[in-house]
C-alpha cells in the first residue's frame, strides 16, 4: 500500500490519487492537518510493529510499502499529556515533549527505510546556498551571489534580492482589512539603494540577469520536464513570476533543454540525493542557461497542465511502480 503525506489544500496530491484511483491501486491520504495517535509500537525478536491511529481509522505501517513525501511528514498533535493536577509541571512537560520526539523519530526512521518518493524528512534540510554551490560545481551557470550586512559591500553591478532560504509568507490585520505579505524577488534600483541603511540583516543580493525567458522544470526519477515561460514584457512579473497577472497570463510552452544542460541537472539531484524537484532556470539574451535553485516538493501542476506532460499520472506510476517491486 502507498502512504501520501501531503496538506488538505493540495491539490497536486487530489489528481495524482485521481490516477491511483483509476488504476485500483491502494493507498492511504495523510495530512498535516489530521491527528494523529500512536496506538502501538512493538519490537519484538526481528519483527516491529507500529500501529498509527489517524481520524478514528488504524493504520498498519508494516501494510506501507512506498511512501511518497509530497508535503511535511507525520504531525503527532494528538499526543498529548494528561495530569490530574490543575497545574502541569514545566519539567514534566519539557520531558513529555522529549519522550514524544523519540517516537515520532522512531516512526520517521521506520518509514525511511520503505521506497520513497520525494524528500524523507529525516533528510537534512535543503540549504539553497549549497545547492547554488553544487549546481556550480557540475557545470551549471548560477547568477553572482553576495550575502552581506553593510551598504558598502554591496556590489555596484545590477542586481536583485530575494529571501536566502525559502518564500516567507504572512496574514496580518490592517484597519480591520485582512493582508498577507509575502516576500517576492525584487530589483535593487537606485531608489531602493538610496532606502538602504548603513548595517542591516545579512541579506542576499545576486546579480541580475538580462532574461530571454524563464524555464521550470519538473525532475522525477531521472526524468525532466521543461516548459519556458515568457514573463519579461510583463512588468508585474519581470522580476519574479509569481506575482501573477491573471488579466494577462504569461505564455507558456513546452521546452526541450539541451542535452548537457539535462546531463548537468541530473548529475545535480542526484549529488543533492533528490529523485523529485521543481527547478527554476533562465535564459539570458546570448542564449546561456542559469540554474536559480529547486524546490524538492515544489508544485508541478503549473508545466503539467499548460504543456500536457500528464505530470499527474507520471507520479502515481512512479508510485505504482515502487509499490510493485515490493510484491
Amino acid at each position: 500500500m502507498i502512504l501520501i503525506l501531503s496538506e488538505e489544500l493540495d491539490k497536486t496530491t487530489d489528481k495524482v490519487i485521481d490516477w491511483l484511483i483509476l488504476k485500483k491501486e491502494k493507498f492511504v491520504r495523510v495530512n498535516k492537518e489530521d491527528d494523529v495517535n500512536v496506538l502501538s509500537i512493538i519490537i519484538k525478536n526481528n519483527l516491529t510493529s507500529i500501529v498509527l491511529e489517524i481520524k478514528g481509522q488504524r493504520l498498519d505501517l508494516n501494510d506501507i510499502s512506498v511512501v511518497w513525501y509530497r508535503r511535511n511528514g507525520l504531525h503527532f498533535n494528538n499526543i498529548k499529556l494528561e495530569t490530574t493536577t490543575k497545574v502541569e509541571p514545566r519539567s514534566l512537560k519539557i520531558h513529555s515533549i522529549y519522550e514524544k520526539n523519540i517516537i515520532k523519530e522512531f516512526i520517521e526512521l521506520s518509514l525511511s527505510k520503505k521506497k520513497i518518493l520525494g524528500r524523507s524528512i529525516l533528510q537534512k534540510n535543503l540549504n539553497k546556498l549549497n545547492v547554488l554551490e553544487a549546481a556550480a560545481a557540475v557545470g551549471l551557470k548560477i547568477p553572482e551571489s553576495a550575502i552581506v550586512s553593510q551598504k558598502k559591500l554591496i556590489p555596484e553591478t545590477p542586481l536583485i534580492t530575494k529571501a536566502i532560504g525559502e518564500v516567507y509568507s504572512t496574514d496580518f490585520n490592517t484597519l480591520g482589512v485582512k493582508k498577507r505579505l509575502i516576500t517576492y524577488t525584487v530589483d535593487l534600483n537606485d531608489t531602493a539603494r538610496q532606502l538602504i541603511a548603513e548595517k542591516f540583516f545579512p541579506s542576499l543580493f545576486q546579480r541580475k540577469i538580462d532574461k530571454q525567458y524563464e524555464i521550470r522544470v519538473f525532475h522525477i526519477d531521472g526524468v525532466n520536464y521543461a516548459m519556458a515561460l515568457f514573463s519579461q514584457k510583463n512588468l508585474q512579473t519581470k522580476v519574479d513570476f509569481r506575482r501573477y497577472d491573471y488579466e494577462n497570463p504569461n505564455r507558456t510552452i513546452p521546452f526541450s533543454l539541451p542535452h548537457e544542460i539535462n546531463i548537468k541537472i541530473n548529475t545535480l539531484m542526484v549529488k543533492l540525493g533528490l529523485d523529485t524537484g521543481s527547478i527554476d532556470m533562465l535564459v539570458d539574451k546570448d542564449g546561456h542557461f542559469y540554474f536559480l535553485e529547486v524546490n524538492p516538493n515544489g508544485q508541478f501542476g503549473m508545466v503539467s497542465v499548460p504543456c500536457n506532460y500528464y505530470l499527474e499520472k507520471i507520479v502515481a506510476d512512479s508510485l505504482i511502480n515502487k509499490n510493485k517491486r515490493n510484491d
